[in-house]
């Protein structure tokens, strides 16, 4: 199944778990893998497991966001999200994990354990529970020995011959951050250390590191040097030293704007390679910002350099202080940039991940000049799927973000249209949300969400199988007719 299903989007499911797709589809699969066709009416192995991992994740619009809700939307949800992080953490503590008692009666959705002897015939073990069995013998077997050999240190240590080893005094000796390496003390206080065993143990028996190097000092008749020992008062006879001067972190001044200067005039194939977009489109970003969005500049760091951070991040998946040592500016200068340039970035996508006016009610340029789209995608006026996304889940409750691939995601439904551009995106929803939820949601509870009128429809794939039933029930009576004939590629017509 994993070899089916590896690498491949869209697939439908029937209710018993098996694979629903076309004739063609399997006949496509076959010849790749003569072993697929025994797959094609066999249901999904624990299909009753994975319904109770993956049923539990609702969409309810809390934890998603579009570009027509603005940037104060944004900044509310994350304060109501900590607000509520906390607010648990305080009303429900982890609660201790506790063995039940051997005689308590199971709970009421489980049989009845009952202590009436049992007869003389007992089945055997499953395999299953073999291994586990087995597992348990050696966890067990490795604490005994851990105890063990914890037990045999310990009396090792407390030995009067081998607490007071050369090793054990030697390595003591190297924890005394007073006493240089090599200098004169050190050097006496090896000798005396590796003379008798009686030398080492006096040495060990001083529990503090003062005492330790005034035992060595009296013994060795070495000293160390004065000013390891006396205050800063008594050596120079003042109360109020001068403050040691501050340390430069950042040595190269306008290293980070030599770097732009680089990416936006030298190079166009190193600035696709570093922020992901060539110099026009980069340079046009960066004249929109400033023009549109009043992306202000401050004395020491232009804008560009401001928009080149924020994309560089994104891009390389860098951190603050990554980018500090790159531009060689502080971690403030860069944080309160990346701020800027994402509140200007977030009204720009507000003002164009949107369908354009008239844009639904006329047909698109690109189907009236192409003759192969012509008429059979007349009334086409887009395509919509989701994707995942890797991020860093919240440490409280990372597992609805980990999908069916094991790493943590967010299911982004895009909506695009036929001139291959972004008409609405709606992020932030948990990786292991099926996408059917996140558009269901967003067809019926999102108001910004671009339905398309009477007669028209968007593409989508055969994962959406079951959205046509969904949504008619939702949105009621006028939309019955939501799943249109099935087209060539595998592609699915729905009347949202």
């Amino acid at each position: 199944m994993k070899r089916l299903t590896h690498n491949r989007t869209g697939q439908g499911y029937h209710p018993d778990g098996s694979i629903d797709m076309s004739d063609d589809w399997w006949e496509q699969r076959c010849k790749e893998w003569p072993g697929a066709r025994k797959y094609k009416d066999k249901p999904v192995a624990n299909a009753d497991l994975m319904e109770q991992i993956f049923s539990g994740v609702h969409v309810s619009g809390a934890e998603g966001w579009s570009a027509q809700q603005g940037e104060n939307e944004l900044d509310n949800m994350e304060v109501e999200n900590d607000d509520a992080a906390s607010e648990a953490r305080q009303t429900n503590p982890p609660a201790r994990q506790t063995n039940p008692e051997p005689d308590a009666p199971s709970s009421s959705n489980g049989p009845r354990v009952s202590n009436a002897p049992r007869a003389s015939t007992v089945p055997q073990p499953s395999r299953k529970r073999r291994a586990e069995q087995g597992a348990d013998v050696m966890r067990s077997s490795l604490q005994s020995r851990d105890d063990i050999l914890s037990h045999k240190n310990h009396l090792i240590e407390s030995h009067p011959d081998l607490s007071c080893s050369q090793l054990k005094a030697m390595s003591v000796l190297h924890s005394l951050s007073s006493i240089r390496m090599w200098s004169p003390l050190y050097k006496a206080a090896y000798k005396h250390l590796r003379e008798a065993a009686t030398n080492r143990q006096t040495f060990l028996s001083y529990e503090d590191d003062e005492n330790k190097i005034i035992y060595l000092e009296e013994e060795t008749g070495e000293k160390e040097e004065e000013l390891m020992y006396h205050m800063p008062e008594d050596v120079y006879g003042v109360t109020n030293l001068p403050p040691l001067p501050r340390q430069m972190l950042r040595t190269n001044k306008g290293g980070g704007w030599r770097r732009v200067q680089r990416l936006m005039f030298e190079s166009d194939k190193q600035c696709f390679d570093i922020l992901r977009m060539n110099q026009c489109t980069f340079k046009n970003l960066c004249f929109m910002l400033r023009q549109y969005y009043k992306l202000e500049e401050s004395q020491n760091v232009y804008h560009e350099e401001s928009v080149a951070m924020f994309v560089e991040m994104v891009a390389q998946d860098l951190t603050v202080r990554a980018l500090a040592e790159r531009y060689q500016r502080s971690v403030d200068t860069v944080d309160r940039k990346l701020d800027q340039v994402l509140s200007a970035l977030l009204k720009l996508a507000a003002d164009i991940i949107k369908p354009s006016i008239g844009e639904f009610t006329t047909p698109s340029p690109v189907l009236v000049n192409n003759d192969r789209y012509m008429p059979f995608f007349e009334d086409c006026i887009g395509a919509l799927d989701g994707t995942h996304l890797p991020v860093r889940p919240p440490s409280d409750n990372p597992e609805p973000y980990r999908g069916r691939k094991g790493e943590p995601t967010i299911n982004v439904l895009a909506i695009c249209n036929l001139k291959m551009r972004f008409i609405y995106a709606y992020v932030g929803v948990p990786g292991r949300a099926h996408d059917t939820k996140v558009l269901t949601h967003c067809a019926t509870h999102e108001p910004f969400f671009p339905h398309p009128p009477d007669g028209k429809y968007y593409l989508v794939d055969s994962g959406y199988v079951e959205l046509g039933i969904i949504l008619t029930s939702l949105l009621g009576e006028d939309h019955q007719q939501t799943l249109e004939n099935c087209l060539s590629g595998g592609m699915l017509v729905y009347v949202l």
